[in-house]
Formats: C-alpha cells, sequence, structure tokens
C-alpha cells in the first residue's frame, strides 16, 4: 500500500500493486451513474412536460408545410381550403406577397385577402384565419356589414409564419 501511494506521487503505479486512486475514481463514476438512474424518471417527466405542449402545437398548425413546397402556394391552398369549410362567398381576391425566409425553414408571408359572405361565414373565416397560436394574425382588418342584403365585406392583410416540415 506503501509503494502504491509512493509510485502515485511520483509516477505510474507498477503492475500488481493495487491503484487506490482508480479505485476511487470507478467509486466516483458509480455514484454518479446511480444518480442518473434515480433522476432518470424525473428527468424523463420534465422533458415530456416541455416537450408536449410544443409537440401538439406543431401538429395542430395549419401553417405546417411538406418539405420542399413553395411556402406561397401553400399558404393560398391554405387560406382557400379554411374559407371553404365556412361556406360560400363572392368576389375572392387573394394576393400572397414575397414574404422573407427567417430561417430553419420558416417563412413569413404577408397576404391581402378580400370577400363577401354571410355574417356567420364572414365571423368564421375571420376568427379561423387569425389565430397566433395557428401561426397566423389579422394586421389590418376592415369589416363592413350592409344589413338589407345580410352580407359581409372584409378585407384585410393578414400575417402568417408558414413552417417547413423537417422530413
Amino acid at each position: 500500500m506503501l509503494g502504491a501511494l509512493l509510485f502515485r506521487q511520483y509516477g505510474d503505479v507498477p503492475a500488481g500493486l493495487p491503484d487506490f486512486q482508480s479505485n476511487a475514481s470507478l467509486e466516483a463514476k458509480a455514484q454518479s451513474m446511480r444518480q442518473i438512474i434515480a433522476t432518470q424518471e424525473s428527468v424523463s417527466s420534465a422533458y415530456m412536460q416541455a416537450v408536449e405542449p410544443y409537440a401538439i402545437t406543431m401538429a395542430s398548425a395549419q401553417t405546417l408545410m411538406p418539405k420542399g413546397q413553395d411556402p406561397r402556394a401553400f399558404l393560398e391552398r391554405m387560406v382557400r381550403d379554411a374559407i371553404t369549410q365556412h361556406g360560400p362567398v363572392r368576389d375572392l381576391s387573394l394576393v400572397v406577397g414575397e414574404g422573407a425566409a427567417r430561417g430553419d425553414g420558416i417563412h413569413q408571408l404577408r397576404m391581402t385577402l378580400s370577400f363577401v359572405g354571410g355574417d356567420r361565414t364572414a365571423l368564421g373565416i375571420i376568427s379561423a384565419l387569425g389565430l397566433p397560436e395557428r401561426g397566423s394574425l389579422w394586421d389590418e382588418l376592415t369589416v363592413t356589414a350592409d344589413p338589407k342584403s345580410k352580407t359581409v365585406s372584409v378585407s384585410g392583410q393578414l400575417v402568417a409564419m408558414v413552417i417547413e416540415a423537417a422530413e
């Protein structure tokens, strides 16, 4: 034992003599592994609490675009589909601007939109398109009701974040 301590102080321990420092090192590594195993469940739980809301948001995002598609064409299709789901409209005009790629597959686009529809249809479309948690909101919005014809004219600018899927 004394020989091993002296050799440890002045150099490598010769073969056959016990290396007490490496035993201490092994014990420290074993203790570290026990701590990792003991905290594994709480770490997994914390990870799921952080990741689950993000995954749910991404899964429900209307603006999640398949890789390789044109973001402008994708946004136009998405808006047309949303309008169709709420009922018929007249005088529909959609113009998607150039926008800006923000990196990591995120595109910020601006769309000028106008249409005439029934009051419930117009309200449904306005609500469906202007949802920040789904990646879009109204930047400018003008709504004009015509009580005689029971229609609503809507015009405005919609800002949307189109997210390109990783794969």
